[in-house]
């Protein structure tokens, strides 16, 4: 639909000629009846053609309603030249103004196009997926090295902290260990509750003690090990011929044992478990063993040493020479595991069995 809105006008044949195009002519002697109309069509189909949308319809609408006509033509109130300049000036208007919002269209269409442009749902999927494969081959690693460092550092604070506790009594009893009391009768129970009782227990922040009680989960906790059935590395429960157990503030349990366990000589022997009864509870991995002297390391008797120990030993004995069940490997009970770390300067070597 094309609005049309004219007025006449009755000029001399030759100033008709100057009329600008869009004009309609109408000859009778020597004078032209001139129809002045304003019409928009050209823009509007040329939008539409090009767009094809709804918004370009109404830009047409406001453009007729734009149209700079003028009345006073008919009742002739203007001059010829002004009103040859005014009809100029309509159209130069009604272009501009066509012109400015074809750009400010089409500009907008092009941001629209910008804000829309983005991921595609597959792409999205395929990018999802990438990640869970790359998550899925490295975080077991991360956690395993995560917890290889939580655990050695939980372990290296208990043995400091009961080498402490044990360096406060010899400033009571003497630095020379053997020459302190021991029980002579009794159980390894009995004996074991003595030694606690009066060298370490007073030197030591204990929120639980077992004693000869098993009741509470941390007076029955127990342990896992590879290739070795023995209660006296797998369990912490009171027993007479082993030790009793008692739980530190940080939640280490720990289990003692006195007397003369496998052997003529005197012994004590302490099994922990670094973070309590939270897994994995498994023998070189939070569970470890020291004893005074380091047992069979054959050690400074006057302090706590990894299970074994020994500082004219090569790394490689823990690991391959120590008694065959008890080595740091793989397969083994890792009773040595202590031992093959402090050999490494309190490091976890990368072929540590895990």
């Amino acid at each position: 639909m094309t609005g049309v809105s004219c007025s006449t006008l009755t000029l001399k044949s030759d100033e008709a000629r100057e009329l600008p195009l869009g004009e309609s002519e109408h000859h009778s002697g020597k004078t032209t009846k001139k129809s002045l109309c304003t019409r928009n069509t050209s823009g509007t189909k040329n939008l539409k053609a090009f767009l094809k949308t709804n918004v370009f319809l109404k830009l047409k609408n406001a453009n007729e309603k734009e149209q700079l006509c003028h009345p006073e033509l008919d009742s002739g109130s203007l001059k010829e030249t002004e009103i040859l300049n005014s009809n100029k000036s309509c159209k130069t208007e009604q272009s501009t103004f066509q012109n400015d919002n074809v750009d400010n269209v089409i500009a907008g269409s092009t941001r629209n196009r910008r804000v829309a442009a983005g991921f595609t749902l597959a792409e999205l999927l395929i990018t999802l997926g990438i990640i869970g494969i790359v998550a899925a081959m490295t975080l077991p690693t991360l956690i395993q090295n995560h917890q290889k460092k939580q655990f050695l550092t939980q372990a290296k604070v208990v043995y400091n902290i009961l080498n402490n506790a044990l360096e406060f009594s010899k400033v009571q009893y003497g630095t020379n260990i053997k020459d302190w009391e021991f029980l002579e009768e009794g159980s390894n129970l009995q004996k074991s509750m003595f030694f606690f009782e009066k060298y370490l227990q007073p030197n030591l922040k204990v929120i639980e003690y077992c004693k000869t009680s098993s009741v509470t989960p941390a007076c029955q906790h127990s342990i896992k090990m590879h290739g070795y059935n023995g209660s006296d590395f797998s369990s912490f429960t009171p027993q007479p011929d082993y030790g009793t157990a008692f739980v530190l503030s940080n939640s280490a349990i720990i289990n003692i044992q006195a007397g003369k366990i496998h052997s003529d000589s005197y012994r004590v022997r302490i099994l922990y478990d670094v973070n309590g009864i939270k897994k994995p509870n498994f023998m070189g991995k939070d569970v470890f063993i020291i004893e005074l002297g380091g047992g069979q390391g054959g050690g400074d008797i006057n302090k706590f040493l990894p299970y074994g120990y020994s500082k004219n030993k090569d790394c490689s004995y823990y690991k391959n020479e120590f008694q065959a069940d008890l080595t740091c490997s793989q397969n083994s009970a890792r009773a040595a595991c202590l031992a093959y770390i402090m050999c490494n300067g309190w490091e976890i070597p990368d072929d540590y069995p895990w």
